[in-house]
C-alpha cells in the first residue's frame, strides 16, 4: 500500500477526494490539481476541477507541462483506497523523474531574472538597481517571502507567499506591513531596512480608488459576485484571448499584462510565453497567482501588486504589452500609452481592449441601468476612440491598426448561455461588413506597433 503521509505531509481535514475508477484521482475543490503516474505502466491520471480523465502516456505531454505532473511510483494503488482526505490549502506537484536538470534551472530562474528589469517605483531613478533578498525559499526555485531593495533610494518592497508588493509604500496595506516587519525583524535590521515611510495619500486617489473597488470583487463581497463568470464576458474573453494569442509565435517572448486581475486573461496565455503580470489589487494578484499554481503556470510567467499609472521597467523589456480593459481605469492613459512605447521592444505590440466611445454607447448605458450586470469604477477616461487613440500617439515612431468588436448587448448575449461565444463571433463578422456602423461596436480593439529601429 502506498504510504500516503510520506508523500503528502499535509493530510488532514480538509476536502474529500474519492477515487471513482482506477483512470484517475480527482478532487472537489476547483481550485486544486491532483496529478498521478502509474510507474509501471506509465499512465497518467490527472485530477482536475472536481474531474479526471486518463492520459495514455507521458509522450502526450508538452516539455513545459511536464513540469507539473506528479510522480508517485505504484500511484494507481490509491484507486484502491476508499476514501482520501486532503488538505484543501494545498497544491500538491511533484515533477516528472525525466525532466532535465536544464529545464530546472530555467524554471527555477525565471522569476528571479524578472530582477534586473525592474525599476523603483518610488524614487523612479532609470539608473537605478533592484536587489532581491530571500526570507523563505518556495516551490521550485520560487522565493515565498524577501524583499526587493533599491540601490538608490533603499526602499523595500516586500515579497510574501511569493506575491511581490512594487508599489511606493503609501499603497502597502499597513497592517500587513506591520506584520512582515515584526515576523522578519531580524533579517530586516541584519540589512539595516526599516519600515517604508508612506507620502501623502492624496497622490494616489485614483489608486485606492481602484483597489478597494476591485478587492472587492476578488473577495466576492455582497454586490460585487465574479461577472467575468457570465456568458458575455465569457464569450468576449475568448475572443480576445484567441485575438492576442495569434500574436505570440515565439515561445521565448515575454509578455507584460498591465491590469491583469485575477489573471482571467493572462494565464491562457502562459502557455504561449513568458507573461508578467500585475494590477493594483493586491486581493485580485492573490487570487491569479493561486490559480497559476494550481494550474501549474507559476513556470512560465508570475503575477505581482503594481500601480499601472507608472510602469517600473527599463527600457526595451517587453517583446508584447497587453491592457485588456486596463486603460480606462488609469488617472493617465495617454503618458501609459507612450510608456508602454518605452518599455517594448524595437518591432514590439502594445494590444489593447477598451471600451469604445460609440454612437450607441448611450443604449448600453440605458440597459445596465435597467438591469446591472456589474458595477463600474472607470478612471478620467470612461470610453476611448480611434481618434483618441491617434491624438495621444502623435509624434511617436508607431503604427496604430483598429476594429470594433461586440456588437450585441450583454442582456442579449447572457441567455445564450455557451451559445454567446459563437454570437459574438458571428455578429461582428457580419456587422463589420457594414460601412459605419463598423465603426460603432461595443469595445474597441487596437494595437500599437512600434518602429523596427
Amino acid at each position: 500500500m502506498l504510504n500516503l503521509a510520506a508523500l503528502l505531509p499535509d493530510i488532514g481535514s480538509g476536502d474529500e477526494v474519492i477515487p471513482p475508477s482506477q483512470t484517475f484521482v480527482s478532487t472537489p475543490n476547483p481550485r486544486r490539481h491532483l496529478w498521478i503516474v502509474d510507474d509501471a505502466t506509465r499512465k497518467i491520471m490527472m485530477g482536475c476541477k472536481g474531474r479526471g480523465k486518463a492520459i495514455d502516456d507521458l509522450s502526450r505531454f508538452s516539455s513545459r507541462e511536464k513540469k507539473d505532473v506528479v510522480l508517485f511510483k505504484g500511484g494507481a494503488v490509491l484507486a484502491n483506497d476508499p476514501k482520501l482526505v486532503l488538505h484543501a490549502r494545498s497544491t500538491y506537484y511533484l515533477h516528472d523523474a525525466g525532466l532535465t536538470e536544464e529545464n530546472r534551472t530555467e524554471r527555477e530562474n525565471m522569476l528571479r531574472s524578472l530582477t534586473p528589469l525592474l525599476l523603483c517605483p518610488t524614487c523612479r531613478r532609470p539608473d537605478g538597481k533592484m536587489r532581491l533578498e530571500e526570507f523563505r525559499a518556495g516551490e521550485d526555485g520560487h522565493v515565498s517571502d524577501g524583499v526587493l531593495i533599491c540601490s538608490n533610494c533603499r526602499t523595500w518592497y516586500p515579497i510574501e507567499r511569493d506575491v511581490l508588493e512594487f508599489v511606493p509604500p503609501t499603497l502597502f496595506d499597513d497592517t500587513d506591513l506591520s506584520a512582515f516587519c515584526n515576523r522578519y525583524a531580524e533579517r530586516l535590521d541584519g540589512l539595516n531596512l526599516k519600515k517604508p515611510a508612506a507620502s501623502s495619500s492624496e497622490l494616489y486617489v485614483d489608486q485606492i480608488k481602484q483597489r478597494e473597488h476591485f478587492d472587492l470583487y476578488a473577495e466576492g463581497a455582497p454586490g460585487f459576485s465574479d461577472y467575468t463568470t457570465i456568458p458575455f464576458i465569457q464569450a468576449t474573453s475568448t475572443r480576445y484571448v484567441r485575438l492576442a494569442g495569434t500574436r505570440l509565435t515565439d515561445p521565448g517572448a515575454w509578455l507584460l499584462d498591465i491590469g491583469c486581475g485575477t489573471g482571467a486573461l493572462s494565464s491562457p496565455l502562459m502557455k504561449k510565453c513568458t507573461v508578467i503580470a500585475f494590477d493594483v489589487s493586491r486581493k485580485a494578484v492573490r487570487r491569479a497567482n493561486e490559480d497559476a499554481r494550481a494550474r501549474g503556470l507559476l513556470g512560465t510567467g508570475t503575477f505581482f501588486v503594481g500601480d499601472g499609472s507608472y510602469l517600473p521597467f527599463v527600457s526595451s523589456s517587453f517583446d508584447h504589452v497587453n491592457t485588456l480593459g486596463a486603460l480606462h481605469h488609469l488617472p493617465n492613459p495617454k503618458e501609459v500609452i507612450a510608456d508602454i512605447q518605452r518599455i517594448l521592444k524595437p518591432g514590439g505590440v502594445h494590444f489593447a481592449i477598451e471600451n469604445n466611445k460609440s454612437a450607441f454607447r448611450k443604449i448600453f448605458d440605458l440597459l445596465m441601468m435597467i438591469r446591472p450586470l456589474w458595477i463600474e469604477e472607470a478612471g478620467t477616461h470612461p470610453l476611448i476612440s480611434r481618434q483618441m487613440v491617434l491624438d495621444w500617439t502623435k509624434g511617436l515612431p508607431v503604427r496604430v491598426d483598429s476594429e470594433t468588436s461586440v456588437f450585441l448587448p450583454p442582456q442579449l448575449l447572457n441567455p445564450l448561455g455557451k451559445f454567446a461565444i459563437p454570437a459574438v463571433e458571428l455578429s461582428d463578422r457580419l456587422f463589420s461588413l457594414i460601412p459605419i456602423w463598423n465603426r460603432h461596436g461595443g469595445q474597441l480593439i487596437f494595437s500599437i506597433t512600434k518602429a523596427e529601429k
